[in-house]
């Protein structure tokens, strides 16, 4: 497991402790090392060579039970700062 997606892991896990089952995540620091932690992570698991994010905004952010959520929003784009829309990952 890579630095990047440990703290990723660790992260979520802990803004999950404050988050009721079936329940919104709320904004936390845990939340937002989660966001940099994946800023860094998601563009090789894209595939991307040169792209990378700036940051994430979640409009939804709920914890589907003891381990699992699922996060929907944008995500900002490092290449030309645009906004774009986010895929819906569910983590497990």
């Amino acid at each position: 497991m890579g630095k990047a997606e440990g703290e990723m892991c660790r992260s979520l896990r802990a803004a999950l402790v404050a988050a009721p089952v079936e329940g919104t995540i709320p904004d936390s620091e845990d939340l937002r090392r989660f966001e940099s932690a994946l800023e860094v992570y998601l563009p090789g698991q894209l595939g991307w060579r040169h792209g990378s994010f700036d940051g994430f905004r979640f409009c939804v952010a709920e914890r589907l039970d003891s381990d699992a959520a699922v996060f929907l929003g944008l995500a900002l784009l490092i290449t030309d700062q645009s906004w774009t829309l986010g895929a819906h990952p569910h983590l497990a």
